[in-house]
């Protein structure tokens, strides 16, 4: 089977001292949710690829993984496996903005989520939602 022709990495594993946090990321987090994605970084692990720009040496996206991964790993010598792009700045910054753009994303189908809760005898906390989150999924009820 033929590779995609959209599939535009490399998958490489880094020093993280090669990685840099992009100055102009505009993601932040509170420090409720940085506690529940560290919680969920310890129970599961990363299960997902950071993306950094060899370029420039910044991080694209997973600025918020790696901040909880180092609080975790308490040092800054590790190494990770990251997708690899080599793009110039301006791109970057576009594709940094554009792989946490919620709009990007979809909504959720609270029907099927419901399902997910039944089926997998999970909670919404245990998927990651807050009790307000799942107040307004799912309208108070």
């Amino acid at each position: 089977m033929a590779k995609s022709k959209y599939e535009n990495f490399e998958m490489q594993t880094v020093h993280r001292s090669q990685i840099k946090n992009a100055e102009y990321n505009p993601r932040f987090m509170g420090e409720k949710e940085k506690k529940r994605l560290k919680a969920a970084l310890k129970e599961n692990g990363l299960v997902s690829a950071l993306t950094w720009n060899k370029r420039t040496g910044n991080l694209v996206g997973g600025h918020q993984r790696l901040e909880q991964l180092d609080s975790l790993e308490k040092n800054e010598d590790y190494e990770l496996t990251v997708c690899v792009i080599d793009v110039d700045e301006k791109q970057e910054a576009k594709l940094n903005v554009q792989l946490n753009n919620p709009s990007m994303q979809g909504d959720w189908d609270v029907e099927k989520l419901f399902e997910i809760t039944q089926d997998f005898d999970l909670s919404m906390e245990e998927m990651g939602f807050t009790s307000t989150d799942a107040a307004y999924l799912f309208d108070e009820s």
